[in-house]
């Protein structure tokens, strides 16, 4: 993979999400869909 090209076709996307989105807000890329996903809820587990 070729990392210029890949920052490249996700700079839009992160522009969308710092506009239209949220801190917690994740957009996963794969060869068979695109899901946008946020975070509702997260604790750390401390042993």
């Amino acid at each position: 993979m070729d990392a210029k090209k890949i920052e490249e076709l996700a700079r839009p996307i992160c522009d969308l999400i710092k506009t239209n989105g949220n801190p917690y807000t994740q957009v996963i890329i794969s060869c068979e869909q695109v899901r946008v996903t946020e975070d509702v809820l997260g604790v750390p587990m401390k042993e």
